[in-house]
């Protein structure tokens, strides 16, 4: 593939290498040389050099004097890059990865339910109990998952707190992906967000936490079932060492 001269040829290779890598294309660890990336994908060695930089910079490939380019392996990836999440999002199966942020999510989201029964402000109880009737009121898998995302963006702008915010807007595509997931498994249930929501009403720190780690135990658990029972594509970075 030729690309064409403009000032994004960089961003494009590097959208197109991306996901390739983490697709699993570039098999034991090899990178193509300088050289050879030049030929292969019809850009100067200043583009190349661009991507690659990016590229190591994400945490996908290192550069080494007398060895070259190599791929990473999927631990040394920087996942909370946007770019990251949003290939290992896109890539044939990112079942895995799903799940592993639900696991995190359990650990992050019933503190800020907590912070949200202390702190909420009138307009907060609005958005939240908004997200809440969209959500008990869904008539389909995708209302489900948009008013459940909503919910959680809600809860988490209740909490105050500058860094749940970032980190729900930092991971938002996958938290939407989680939502979506959560809803074609038929693991979203309302009456679980009403004990959130009721608990954050009345102010009881330790019932919201409680309610909302209940809710995301039992969507997990649910998604878990579901996705074993599906035909396993290859894995995110199967191919890198």
């Amino acid at each position: 593939m030729t690309f064409e001269l403009g000032t994004n040829m960089a961003a494009r290779l590097l959208d197109m290498i991306g996901p390739a890598i983490v697709r699993g294309e570039y098999s034991d660890g090899g990178f193509p040389t300088e050289a050879d990336a030049t030929s292969m994908f019809g850009a100067s060695r200043t583009v190349i050099r661009e991507a690659v930089k990016s590229l190591i910079s994400k945490g996908l490939l290192e550069s080494r004097t007398r060895v070259g380019t190599r791929v990473q392996p999927t631990d040394r990836w920087n996942i909370l890059d946007p770019d990251v999440i949003r290939w290992m999002i896109d890539s044939p199966d990112p079942t895995a990865f799903l799940m592993e942020f639900a696991t995190f999510r359990k650990g992050v989201i019933p503190p800020a339910a907590g912070l949200a029964a202390r702190f909420a402000s009138p307009s907060d109880m609005d958005s939240m109990e908004s997200a809440f009737m969209k959500l008990k009121q869904a008539s389909d898998q995708d209302s489900a998952a948009s008013a459940l995302y909503l919910f959680h963006e809600a809860v988490v702008e209740a909490s105050g707190n500058p860094v749940h915010r970032r980190m729900h807007q930092t991971m938002a595509v996958v938290i939407r992906r989680l939502a979506r997931a959560s809803a074609e498994a038929g693991a979203i249930y309302p009456g679980h967000y009403a004990h959130v929501l009721n608990s954050i009403r009345v102010r009881d720190v330790i019932r919201a936490e409680d309610a909302m780690r209940v809710a995301l135990e039992e969507e997990s658990n649910r998604l878990q079932a579901a996705t074993e029972t599906r035909p396993k594509a290859r894995p995110v970075g199967s191919n890198a060492v």
